[in-house]
């Protein structure tokens, strides 16, 4: 999940517009376009072009393809006095999910909106997953009559779970360039 982060931070080579926006801007964005769609591509692009989000512009859409080892990696952007906000979607492998593919729902903010991690916190509602590497915060979940359930991250569990229903992978990053918030959602 790691590459979606690394595609969108290839967009800095586009420009940003400097400002500071609300952290709160960046994380009711994630939620109503990749949250309430469970990460479904066709549908969180539906609920982002009805929002007035544009599609990225070719050019910026091929560099970012080529970065993002995605299917169908498709984006939309929004601008504001303050941000520029990109999402991405596609079907990606996994990697935390022992190379199974996903969904993969991103938004990103240039530039990096703080205080992310709480709000993720919040909307994950499971315990943080200590094996990310630094500067980023994830979660792993599934949901079971509306309630998230926290699972283990061993690839065994992990597979085992998505027998049961969708698991649901959220990373929170904060670089010095960008804020971006992921969620991958892995089912049978």
């Amino acid at each position: 999940m790691r590459v979606p982060a690394a595609a969108l931070a290839a967009t800095l080579a586009f420009g940003a517009t400097p400002g500071h926006a609300q952290a709160s801007e960046l994380f009711d964005m994630f939620q109503q376009i990749c949250g309430v769609t469970h990460g479904d591509s066709a549908q969180a692009l539906a609920v982002a072009d009805k929002a007035g989000w544009m599609p990225i512009p070719d050019a910026m859409m091929a560099s970012l393809s080529k970065t993002a080892p995605v299917e169908n990696p498709q984006g939309r952007m929004r601008t504001n006095s303050a941000s520029l906000m990109l999402l991405f979607v596609g079907l990606g492998d996994i990697p935390e999910a022992g190379g199974l593919k996903g969904g993969v729902c991103a938004i990103g903010s240039l530039p990096p909106q703080a205080g992310l991690n709480q709000e993720a916190a919040s909307f994950a509602v499971v315990p943080k997953n200590e094996k990310l590497s630094a500067g980023r915060t994830g979660y792993i979940w599934r949901e079971d009559n509306g309630s998230h359930i926290a699972i283990a991250d061993e690839d065994a569990a992990i597979k085992a779970d998505v027998e049961k229903g969708p698991v649901n992978f959220l990373v929170e990053e904060e670089t010095d360039k960008l804020s971006i918030l992921i969620l991958a959602t892995v089912s049978k």
